[in-house]
């Protein structure tokens, strides 16, 4: 890829200003929501999903304003040498702690298959599309199941990703203690787009290590 700047990456991705959904998002989400079960949900619930029911609602009410706001964020460094670098290289390492369900991890997928299909001018990719390392990690099971879902159905409609996904189970020491000796067991994801499980595993552990430190 070349390198641009961020007015034609913002102008390539959103054509006259408008916000859309590129399809393969489209697909993803409408796929999610239809698997989803559908009720009343408070306002509460819709903000911060912890059920079927509430996610389906989050989907259809914050989703797709989150994944523009998330590629708003992201224009600066899209449009960066880093980027350029990372990508060029043929191997780009995404590590979404706090995941939610994927809506960052959806927004730079989106940006980066747009891109390498030539949305932007002088972006295209040349040759082999690149190598995406992907992991999920929160302490929400929907949020979690979810983002897996939506990052697999991704992956099924283009040739840009192959995943495999693992469920772990992390226990780490709680910060304030509240008490003696005191843990939290949580489960996360790991969506790998190419066999780097230990670069993933490894960079899981260093963060934990490190913000154990930090406290």
């Amino acid at each position: 890829m070349k390198q641009t700047s961020t007015e034609s990456v913002s102008i390539g991705l959103y054509p006259d200003g408008i916000y859309e959904l590129s399809g393969l998002i489209q697909s993803a989400l409408d796929q999610e929501i239809t698997c989803l079960p559908e009720r009343e949900v408070s306002e509460q619930g819709t903000r911060y999903p912890t059920d079927g029911a509430s996610m389906r609602a989050f989907l259809e009410v914050f989703f797709t304003r989150h994944l523009f706001q998330v590629q708003n964020s992201l224009m600066g460094y899209v449009a960066s040498p880093d980027f350029n670098r990372a990508i060029s290289s043929g191997s780009f390492r995404i590590l979404d702690i706090g995941s939610g369900p994927a809506v960052a991890s959806l927004a730079l997928i989106d940006v980066i298959h747009r891109m390498s299909s030539g949305a932007v001018p002088g972006t295209q990719q040349q040759g082999d599309s690149p190598r995406i390392t992907h992991a999920l990690n929160d302490t929400s099971a929907i949020c979690l199941e979810t983002g897996r879902h939506m990052v697999v159905a991704c992956s099924r409609n283009t040739s840009m990703m192959k995943v495999e996904c693992r469920e772990q189970t992390l226990t780490q020491e709680v910060y304030p203690q509240r008490g003696q000796n005191e843990t939290c067991t949580y489960t996360y994801y790991d969506c790998l787009y190419a066999p780097r499980a230990a670069f993933v595993g490894s960079a899981l552990q260093l963060h934990h290590s490190q913000m154990r430190q930090l406290h």
